[in-house]
């Protein structure tokens, strides 16, 4: 297992997904034998869609997004027409709207196994802007956005679809 840490807030999803994502596979998942899952977490999601619409890697297994805006968040709406918080929150952030050209909303669907879990109390990504075209299953949970990766039935459901294809 691999827990990838970037900073959000300083640069696009291209270049947050160049420095951190790609490097990390590349230089911890060299046996192609074995299946690379990935477990993501809000933006996390959208760096791995971004990095699968350009890389088709033969060994992947299955993708689990835990409150990805995949359509994009009212509140990344919000906080790009403020300009402290366009400061404070980076680049990645203006590209999470939910215009039409945005980045998240021009991201090709799946042609890999993924599934979604999204917050109930989620109020930074609202449970219908976690849904995803293609996607092979999807769960609401009671819980919210910044800890959903804590919550037993998330822990619990991520095992089972890694290792069932459900939750």
């Amino acid at each position: 297992m691999i827990n990838i840490h970037y900073p959000t807030r300083s640069d696009t999803v291209e270049n947050l997904t160049e420095k951190y994502l790609k490097q990390e596979l590349a230089e911890k998942c060299t046996d192609e034998t074995k299946k690379i899952n990935f477990v993501t977490h809000s933006i996390g999601g959208i760096m791995v869609r971004y990095f699968l619409s350009k890389n088709e890697p033969a060994n992947l297994g299955k993708v689990v997004m835990l409150a990805p805006p995949n359509q994009g968040s009212k509140a990344a709406d919000k906080w790009s027409k403020n300009k402290f918080m366009k400061a404070v929150m980076g680049p990645a952030m203006n590209e999470m709207t939910t215009k039409e050209d945005s980045l998240v909303n021009t991201l090709p669907s799946p042609w890999y196994e993924v599934g979604v879990i999204a917050g109930e109390y989620d109020e930074k990504v609202s449970v219908e802007k976690t849904r995803l075209k293609g996607m092979k299953d999807f769960l609401i949970v009671p819980t919210e956005h910044t800890y959903i990766m804590n919550n037993d039935e998330v822990i619990d459901a991520v095992i089972r679809f890694l290792k069932e294809g459900n939750f």
